[in-house]
């Protein structure tokens, strides 16, 4: 049996979102992003007479990095 691990009610998350686009050469670019989310309330679940089977963190973190091309 699986069970969740969270209290119902209002569940909240506030993020942030980095982006730089540098140009290189004619129609390509470097990009680079950041992104990252804070979640007030974790939601996990357990199995029964096993444990906990995924308990997340309270921040999540992007990082991207690469070459693009701009068609227009």
């Amino acid at each position: 049996t699986c069970s969740s691990i969270y209290s119902p009610g209002r569940r909240t998350a506030v993020g942030l979102l980095g982006l730089l686009d540098v140009p290189v050469a004619g129609p390509f670019y470097w990009s680079s992003r950041l992104s990252a989310v804070v979640v007030t309330q974790q939601e996990g679940f357990r199995i029964d007479r096993v444990g906990v089977a995924f308990d997340p963190g309270p921040v999540g973190l992007l990082v991207a990095t690469g070459v693009g091309v701009r068609f227009f």
